[in-house]
């Protein structure tokens, strides 16, 4: 069951998809929660939280940097929109951002994602 952007009856925007999934997962039973999301300034990290987190520490891992924005909108119970987008590598060599330094904010959009999923067994 997704728990993060919580459904409601607007629509709902975060920096986080999470969920709740209770079963099997590798050898151990129980129930776990997924995330992706931005803890850290310009990465996205995939993470699992178990009360036996040393069998799963090598799922938890960047999967993007240079992160402009990731973010998810609950658009209802079952739907949901990400939108992803990701700044070059190569340092800016202009203020495009005029706040007077030179940063990753000046840097150029190389990818701009956005992906509709509907998905059952959302609910909440």
């Amino acid at each position: 069951m997704v728990t993060l952007p919580p459904a409601s009856t607007t629509v709902t925007v975060g920096n986080a998809l999470r969920y709740n999934f209770t079963g099997v997962t590798g050898l151990v039973i129980g129930t776990f929660t997924f995330s992706i999301a931005t803890p850290t300034e310009k990465v996205l990290y995939r993470s699992i939280a178990t009360t036996t987190v040393a069998s799963y520490a090598a799922w938890n891992a960047r999967i993007a940097r240079h992160v402009n924005l990731f973010r998810v909108s609950r658009i209802s119970t079952w739907t949901f929109q990400i939108d992803l987008q990701i700044k070059s590598d190569s340092e800016a060599s202009e203020d495009t951002d005029s706040d007077g330094d030179i940063d990753f904010d000046d840097r150029a959009i190389v990818s701009s994602e956005s992906i509709v999923l509907l998905a059952p067994g959302a609910g909440g």
